[in-house]
């Protein structure tokens, strides 16, 4: 939750860099203790939010015996025993992640981001070297930008941060790819020369004439093959124990959990609670329910967890009377960058709940559909392999639920391409084309694509900047732990996928911890209605925007084709719910393009 920002100069002096930091934290909405340090060429700081024990002890500069190093970190570091024992050093209190950063950095120079796990977005400056690093966990789960002008580079949490110290101009280049397809947490931003720091990615900066990027992280390709099924059960057990402990804070304080009554949610408040990481008092959760909609209420779900594990903070929040774009679509105008938040009225009651009761951490259940998906294609990787025992064995186990056929002509054969067509509205160039994207068959190369888009494309990026961050709520993710992670996307997919249930591991693994009512399910509530009764409860307010006034004068759509599109939603003309996302991305591109464009 926590902000950082700093600028280096060659041509400024000190005065006139202080005023460029007090002009980045006047933007922010972070509450908490503003520090930073400025010398003749660089500042840097931070807003302590004070969620963990060593925060109160969290300093800028340090001096290692000739070397003078500012730091000033967004997040927390997870493997602190580990890096303890690899620099020799008593793992202590005082011993906080800004001065172990340091020492990681004093010994490995630029590689020491590869040895750090956790949440983070960190900014250190070497004043011997004259150098800037800045660092991004390989997740991606903390924003990190960085602005480059003539004579100066600004680096900073939230681009709001900028706008009163730089004129920024739309990257119309920017804006025409986003029409096109889901944007993802890449360099590339909605504003020229200005960039995001990407997952695992570090980025020295010299001067404004001489700036590197280099990944220090690649998802590992290592298949895990363990003699039997239970040691795979087991360890993950261990792993996605360790992986809630560390969302929970380490300071004694309220905790949020996001309990929706579905598998993920319920399995990370069951651990918490098993393994007593939390208590009654201290664990609030945070529920969504819908009273008038059999189909997408969990609350006998969410009633039978907390049965198991009372909270005494139980919120519900009756979502009966929510749909997507309630309110209209000048959030999108308000919003750094475009981004298809449709569900941002529902989305926000959490966090501005959460908010209300001074809470600072809320623990969500994202990302585990991701880590935990897996298909039958797994059956043609065994094949191509030469796995043919496993092969034979696995066609066995699906026969019950398929025909042999099927299983021998299309999941044993490559995966065939899908091929997605442009919407119908963007007018046809190079950035509009049709697209053929490749089904997931778990070789080495699909499962790195899987990973990367997991962490570039599930935009965690963009909920936690534009929803958790604006009221001041820190949201962390068990099922993005890297351990965790970088475990199931090795694992064989029949532990994901089964015959018996989907997310098999999991739910073999929490027998005894998570109520059998849970574990058992095998299907969960749908919100699609909330898409056609927010397009029509809002239609009136639409038509200012159909005519997509700002996107036509670029030459970017039709539209005539966009107003008949989504005139069908209206009408429930409905092929694919997935097509609200281009008519989404669309209608934000045209609010927010407005709102700078004039």
């Amino acid at each position: 939750m926590g902000t950082i920002a700093g600028v280096k100069s060659e041509k400024l002096h000190k005065e006139a860099i202080t005023k460029l930091m007090l002009n980045m934290f006047s933007t922010t909405y972070e509450e908490g203790e503003v520090s930073w340090e400025t010398t003749e060429k660089v500042g840097l700081g931070f807003v302590n939010d004070f969620i963990e024990y060593q925060d109160e002890k969290k300093a800028i500069r340090y001096n290692l015996n000739d070397w003078t190093l500012y730091i000033c970190m967004d997040g927390k570091v997870d493997n602190k025993d580990e890096l303890c024992k690899l620099l020799n050093v008593e793992n202590s209190y005082d011993i906080t992640d800004h001065l172990l950063i340091c020492l990681l950095y004093y010994k490995f120079k630029n590689d020491f981001p590869g040895y750090l796990k956790g949440q983070f977005a960190i900014s250190l400056y070497d004043e011997k070297n004259d150098q800037v690093c800045l660092v991004k966990d390989p997740i991606g789960l903390k924003q990190l930008f960085y602005y480059v002008s003539d004579t100066k580079v600004f680096w900073f949490t939230e681009i709001k941060q900028l706008k009163n110290s730089m004129p920024l101009e739309v990257n119309l280049s920017y804006i025409e790819k986003y029409l096109g397809s889901q944007p993802g947490a890449y360099a590339d931003t909605a504003y020229n020369n200005l960039f995001r720091v990407e997952a695992g990615e570090i980025i020295l900066i010299k001067n404004s004439k001489k700036i590197t990027k280099n990944k220090y992280y690649s998802f590992p390709n290592n298949p895990l093959m363990y003699k039997d099924e239970v040691d795979y059960i087991e360890r993950f057990r261990e792993l996605f124990k360790i992986a809630v402990k560390r969302s929970i804070p380490s300071k004694p304080q309220q905790i949020g959990f996001s309990l929706s009554g579905g598998l993920d949610s319920s399995s990370i408040y069951s651990y918490a609670n098993y393994h007593k990481f939390v208590s009654p008092s201290n664990a609030a959760t945070f529920s969504y329910t819908f009273k008038n909609n059999a189909d997408a209420d969990e609350t006998e779900y969410i009633k039978e967890v907390l049965r198991y594990y009372p909270s005494t903070k139980q919120h519900f929040f009756d979502c009966s009377d929510e749909w997507c774009f309630k309110g209209g679509l000048n959030t999108f105008g308000e919003q750094d960058e475009p981004y298809p938040l449709y569900g941002y009225s529902l989305s926000s009651i959490i966090p501005r709940a959460v908010r209300k009761s001074n809470i600072k951490v809320l623990v969500s259940g994202h990302c585990g559909d991701h880590v935990l998906m897996g298909n039958l294609n797994y059956l043609y990787n065994l094949l191509s392999t030469f796995q043919l025992n496993s092969y034979i064995k696995h066609l066995g186990i699906w026969r019950e639920q398929y025909t042999l056929r099927s299983l021998l002509l299309k999941y044993s054969r490559r995966p065939k391409s899908i091929n997605v067509k442009a919407p119908l509205w963007l007018k046809k160039n190079s950035s509009f084309n049709d697209v053929n994207q490749e089904e997931v068959c778990w070789d080495d190369q699909s499962r790195k694509k899987y990973f990367d888009g997991i962490v570039y494309q599930s935009g965690h990026e963009w909920v936690t900047q534009y929803i958790s961050k604006q009221f001041g709520v820190e949201t962390r993710y068990p099922f993005m732990d890297i351990d965790l992670m970088e475990f199931l996307l090795n694992i064989p997919v029949h532990l994901k996928q089964n015959p018996k249930y989907d997310k098999y591991i999991l739910k073999e693994a929490s027998k005894g911890i998570l109520p059998d009512k849970i574990r058992n399910r095998r299907q969960k509530a749908g919100h699609s209605n909330l898409i056609t009764k927010g397009i029509k409860k809002e239609w009136g307010g639409f038509q200012n925007h159909l005519n997509l006034e700002a996107l036509e004068s670029l030459n970017f759509v039709d539209s005539e084709q966009f107003q008949k599109t989504i005139k069908e939603f209206y009408m429930g003309k409905i092929n694919n719910y997935s097509d609200i996302v281009p008519i989404t991305r669309t209608l934000s591109a045209e609010v927010w393009l407005r709102e700078r464009l004039g």
